[in-house]
């Protein structure tokens, strides 16, 4: 078996069918398909249980509703793959994806990126492939203003896709040598949190131009909806990070990439929860809860040491970005959330 691909999947009977679909009309057959169903209320089990019974290449698990991280990490269990990559249930492969990257790997690869679209057209095949730089796309994950226009040199992908977990192909010995897992508790930026752990460790890897994922834009994703556990999310995420940065002894080598980690998912809480005419908790009460996130002390160091210009690419670095930091700088938390709200 060549290829593992892991679909977590939650609510997905719109898309689902299609996705598997996308696998099927592949040139290559040396795979194996994992649905991991994470608690749906709709038809999605049906549809893996459906497709399970049908298709032996197809492997059904059925969790409760446990978290997307959960979900992958039962799937790369599971696998039994050489290598291993991630598709969301909304998602497709695009032709030839399969073909383009075993033709591409190598003995010694052990993490390949590819491109993706947000169109299901097929392109020209492009099989060039050039090793990449782990300690580029490690930083990248963490302030990927600084390294943006690097990567998308280097690698022939966006910054945003440096950090997603989907279009990239892992070696299956690799992620469980070294431990590498998504973590439980965090639901928005699992992917960041899961890369940078993989680019610490890899050696080898290589990237192509070829797009081989057909990203669709999806306004009922769960990154797209608002949601009320952000702040814990972030905190997690934040914590995370810290725990990966000494246990891959990045900490020191990073530290500015850190600081600017750190301050850019506080500044998101300020923007995109607390500021939130649905978030329940008044200005005040929210105020507490950052006084007291800003208190760690690696999130209150990154604060006052990171640079208004370092933080976010110069598209997004807005007024608001800046006065936003420049109160929590200030230890005004009230401040920092009422320009946003306002």
């Amino acid at each position: 078996m060549e290829i593992s691909i892991i679909i977590p999947v939650h609510n997905s009977e719109k898309y689902l069918e299609e996705c598997i679909k996308s696998i099927f009309i592949q040139e290559r057959s040396d795979y194996e398909i994992i649905l991991v169903e994470n608690g749906s209320t709709d038809h999605t089990p049906e549809i893996c249980k459906n497709y399970s019974e049908k298709f032996g290449c197809i492997k059904y698990i059925q969790l409760g509703n446990v978290g997307v991280s959960i979900a992958r990490n039962k799937g790369i269990r599971a696998a039994t793959g050489n290598f291993i990559t991630f598709l969301d249930s909304d998602d497709c492969l695009l032709p030839g994806a399969l073909e383009s990257v075993l033709t591409c790997v190598e003995n010694s690869t052990e993490i390949l990126l590819t491109g993706y679209s947000n169109t299901m057209m097929c392109e020209e095949r492009i099989t060039n492939k050039k090793k990449i730089s782990s300690d580029l796309l490690a930083r990248g994950v963490l302030q990927f203003a600084k390294y943006q226009k690097k990567i998308s040199k280097d690698a022939a992908i966006d910054t945003y896709n440096n950090w997603t977990c989907w279009s990239k192909y892992f070696r299956r010995s690799f992620l469980i040598e070294n431990n590498i897992e998504f973590p439980p508790g965090v639901r928005l930026g699992e992917d960041a949190a899961f890369c940078f752990q993989a680019y610490c460790a890899a050696d080898n890897i290589l990237a192509i131009k070829q797009k081989t994922y057909y990203y669709r834009t999806n306004q009922e994703s769960v990154s797209r909806q608002f949601d009320f556990g952000l702040a814990e999310n972030n905190q997690n995420l934040i914590m995370c990070f810290e725990r990966y940065g000494n246990y891959w002894k990045k900490k020191r080598i990073y530290e500015k990439e850190f600081a600017s980690f750190y301050v850019g998912k506080v500044i998101e809480l300020c923007r995109n929860c607390f500021s939130n005419s649905q978030y329940p908790d008044p200005i005040k009460k929210s105020a507490e809860w950052l006084k007291e996130l800003c208190t760690n002390t690696e999130i209150k160091n990154a604060i006052i040491g990171v640079k208004y210009s370092k933080l976010i690419p110069g598209k997004r670095n807005s007024i608001s970005y800046m006065i936003t930091l420049f109160f929590l700088k200030k230890k005004m938390y009230q401040a920092a959330i009422r320009i946003n709200r306002y």
